[in-house]
């Protein structure tokens, strides 16, 4: 708590003095019409706004930006990424079913979660007091699985909706709902989804029903969830094939200063979708392009393997595998590489050299085929999808549970103890 207090105050006050004088030559285009939606960012230092192309080519001649990106709204769902209804593990039982009578689904046994329920009797550990943070389409808060783990803020809201800018981040896609049931799902309509059934969810809606969003809503509710003390940030989007930006590294820098960590999908590029594919070497995407951004931002932790020494975040990569302990055949990979990334140019990648490796993508992988979580419409239903969206919650889940027995767990330990500890 100390440590996120004193980074967050140290970004704020940098980000109002470092952006004074821009600040106001920005309000001052917006009251004649040529700026709108004006928001500053002090997670990463930046500012967000649609300007008139008059505006843009004359703050573009300023001494004190570093870079202006463009921040189209697009589809930030990974691809291939599909939903199926399934039938409760337990007919019409809604919400009076008892723990006895839960169905487990498959990827909680698969990493062992149950046992750390049931660790040392009834001093186990399930997520309790933890809060995850899912960065998503929203929630269906209602679903009997999920409504008793909602975090709920002093007003009563369970988070934002920065699509609809309201306090109801209600989920219209059902990614981010059947991503929320994979950490939390506590299986009272008949099958156990949850890693951390004692965790609670705060509901950060950033994507549309169509799965698109920008990089503002993004930067904002990363904000909404330091302010409000969320522990772990999950988030299951990105864009395929991105080479990354420098405000959005910054962003998990200044996460991973402020002790928070943040699980990130690898993305489903990792094999060949279509015959229209321009790169030969088996991917949608050619390394060092295969995992998108966020997801290629570099970790808390550099393990061994990683020789190339560059600079951390709070991103931790999460790929996919199935039943089997294999990588699903969709799950991408690295390396990647952040070479001739204004304000970074680090970790060079160079095909087939021992020396320019890249950073090692993913760090971790989870289950994430044919995964049994919470549906978006009614109470009590439930969906089957596969992704790296569906590995990136269960990440999340685990660390909840590795929190829950030690809440001092620093994001550097708790990546090294995950990678460490997992099966090779």
């Amino acid at each position: 708590n100390e440590r996120r207090a004193f980074v967050v105050n140290e970004l704020q006050q940098f980000s109002r003095a470092s952006q004074n004088n821009i600040m106001q030559v920005l309000e001052e285009g917006a009251s004649h019409g040529l700026v709108r939606e004006l928001t500053s960012f002090w997670i990463s230092n930046s500012i967000g706004c649609t300007m008139t192309r008059d505006m843009l080519n004359s703050i573009s001649q300023r001494n004190d930006i570093l870079i202006i990106e463009s921040d189209e709204y697009r589809n930030m769902l990974p691809e291939g990424e599909t939903s199926t209804r399934v039938q409760n593990s337990i007919s019409n039982s809604g919400s009076n079913s008892t723990a006895t009578n839960r169905g487990l689904a498959w990827h909680i046994t698969q990493v062992n979660a149950d046992d750390v329920w049931n660790y040392n009797g009834a001093s186990g550990y399930n997520g309790n007091g933890i809060i995850v943070a899912i960065v998503d389409t929203g929630v269906n808060y209602n679903h009997n699985d999920i409504k008793n783990n909602m975090w709920t803020n002093a007003q009563g809201y369970h988070g934002y909706d920065y699509v609809n800018s309201d306090n109801d981040p209600m989920d219209d896609n059902g990614h981010g709902s059947h991503c929320a049931g994979i950490v939390a799902g506590t299986g009272a309509s008949g099958t156990q989804t949850g890693m951390a059934p004692g965790a609670k969810i705060m509901a950060l809606k950033v994507l549309g029903a169509n799965g698109s969003g920008s990089n503002a809503n993004i930067m904002s509710a990363m904000q909404y969830a330091i302010n409000n003390h969320a522990d772990i940030i999950s988030m299951s989007l990105g864009a395929s094939g991105d080479t990354g930006n420098a405000s959005e590294r910054q962003l998990f820098v200044n996460m991973l200063n402020a002790g928070i960590i943040a699980t990130l999908a690898a993305g489903n590029d990792g094999e060949n979708y279509s015959s229209a594919n321009p790169n030969d070497d088996g991917y949608y995407y050619s390394i060092p392009r295969n995992v998108g951004s966020p997801g290629n931002c570099p970790p808390p932790w550099h393990n061994p393997d990683q020789t190339l020494n560059g600079g951390t975040s709070a991103a931790v990569c999460v790929g996919s595998t199935n039943r089997n302990d294999r990588k699903s055949t969709f799950s991408s990979i690295g390396p990647v590489t952040w070479s001739g990334i204004s304000g970074y140019n680090d970790y060079p990648y160079t095909a087939g050299s021992s020396t320019n490796i890249g950073v090692i993508r993913p760090d971790i992988a989870v289950p994430g085929s044919d995964i049994t979580s919470l549906d978006y419409s009614g109470t009590n239903g439930y969906t089957e999808m596969c992704g790296t969206s569906m590995a990136t919650p269960g990440c999340a889940g685990i660390f909840a549970l590795m929190l829950s027995a030690n809440p001092d767990l620093t994001p550097e330990q708790l990546d090294e103890i995950i990678e460490t500890t997992a099966i090779p």
